[in-house]
């Protein structure tokens, strides 16, 4: 994953982060969906994990508005982040996933990538240009009219 990172997004502490989305984050359990046999239908192995962008510590206020504007499945009412994790049979295990997968998508929201500065078509693609286009032409003129011989 090759991403340019921003220059505050080095500002965020990682350690702080996670310790605010352990303690601060609501853990919903509920049984999962899909094939299992008994195990899906007896234990609660899915994993809803909520946390309010306010109580996130090891932010700053550049990257907690980021995170407010952040269009995709994790934002919930504009104030809340949430992921769901239902990949593991073990309820222990799908928590540390919804964990990872929680600060993964916070690292996501904040980093900005560069603006792509678009550079001018090199010498062997315009040679490459010009060659495709007198191959078509050299094709459509043999799809011309054929002169009778006489």
């Amino acid at each position: 994953m090759n991403e340019c990172v921003s220059w505050w997004s080095i500002k965020m502490n990682n350690e702080a982060l996670t310790e605010s989305i352990r303690t601060n984050g609501n853990f919903t359990f509920s049984r999962s969906s899909g094939p299992g046999g008994q195990n899906v239908n007896k234990v609660s192995t899915k994993v809803r994990l909520t946390v309010a962008i306010d109580l996130l510590d090891g932010l700053t206020q550049r990257e907690r508005d980021l995170l407010m504007t952040y269009k995709r499945k994790l934002l919930v009412n504009e104030k809340f982040l949430q992921v769901s994790v239902e990949e593991s049979r073990s309820q222990y295990r799908n928590r540390e996933i919804a964990l990872s997968r929680m600060l993964r998508e916070i690292k996501k929201a904040i980093v900005i990538p560069k603006k792509r500065r678009p550079s001018s078509p090199t010498k062997a693609s315009k040679e490459r240009r010009l060659n495709q286009k007198k191959q078509l032409r050299s094709k459509k003129i043999l799809r011309g009219k054929v002169e009778p011989d006489g």
